[in-house]
């Protein structure tokens, strides 16, 4: 009876010893990320905006480099990759504020989104927006640049997903892992830059272009443009009203390389974009209208 009695006191012994050893398993695991994304950078900076490197609270946020590219697949179908990898994981704790960078290296459009979860636009093609711009989704043209605050969310798995421009059909490229120790007492910024909205701009010119694609080229005003960007010359200081008619029927992006404008109507609809591009996309048949200074 007593050699029972100890056989039973070393198996208890034993039992405790796993379980403080489980206890501690899911303490560590509880308190480490599991990120699986590379980090890249591109060769080129595409984001330029030093500004969110000086800002008292931009500055200090944790900073992923998201570089999108694309491959097809034997059966044809796209493969979308995040810094050459498949469906990566980027970790966040809940309430912590993340910068992505997002620079769009494919050929084809990204239209990205975490349902269920807004973000925040802070700059496009490196041009910081006034305020931070509330959103559910952004279409990234190829070789378009943003950069989005990410808050984290309760604890879970989030898709990252693009939809086809077309279909709408969402399909997850990325997962966004709420993990670890809540984050207390942070919040999005309320302004960032003072950008002059061109809205209240005196306009020195007005131009219609007609933009269409034939064969995967665009053509403005039936004269064929190289990488999809608009030529003009206007004056030092002067600001030109454009409207802009997509005569065909896909999706039309375009860049204005040397110059900066400001969105102020899609399809005949004002818009508030606080912030300025170089690169839009406007829909099949569509129109926007840009203030260009």
């Amino acid at each position: 009876m007593p050699k029972s009695n100890a056989f039973s006191g070393r198996i208890s012994y034993v039992a405790f010893f796993f379980a403080c050893l489980i206890i501690a398993w899911g303490i560590i695991a509880f308190f480490t990320t599991h990120e699986t994304l590379t980090q890249k950078s591109p060769q080129n900076n595409p984001f330029k905006s030093n500004y969110l490197d000086e800002n008292v609270v931009t500055k200090s946020l944790p900073v992923k480099t998201l570089l999108l590219s694309t491959q097809k697949g034997g059966d044809g179908k796209v493969i979308r990759y995040v810094n050459g990898d498949l469906n990566p994981t980027i970790s966040i704790r809940p309430g912590q504020i993340q910068r992505w960078k997002v620079y769009n290296d494919s050929n084809i459009f990204f239209k990205v989104s975490i349902p269920g979860i807004s973000f925040y636009v802070v700059a496009r093609d490196g041009n910081v927006t006034t305020i931070p711009v509330t959103t559910s989704e952004e279409v990234l043209a190829p070789k378009d640049s943003i950069e989005l605050l990410i808050q984290g969310p309760g604890w879970g798995n989030y898709e990252v997903v693009s939809a086809d421009l077309i279909s709408n059909n969402p399909e997850e490229f990325m997962v966004l892992k709420s993990e670890s120790i809540p984050v207390f007492g942070l919040r999005i910024p309320d302004a960032l830059v003072p950008n002059y909205d061109l809205r209240n701009a005196k306009i020195e010119k007005t131009q219609e272009l007609i933009l269409e694609k034939r064969n995967g080229d665009l053509y403005v005003d039936g004269e064929k443009v190289n990488d999809d960007v608009i030529m003009r010359t206007i004056g030092k200081k002067t600001v030109e009203q454009w409207h802009l008619q997509n005569a065909s029927d896909e999706f039309i992006s375009f860049t204005v390389p040397r110059n900066i404008f400001q969105v102020v109507q899609i399809n005949g609809n004002p818009i508030e974009r606080f912030g300025y591009d170089h690169t839009f996309v406007i829909s099949p048949k569509g129109s926007v209208t840009i203030r260009v200074q």
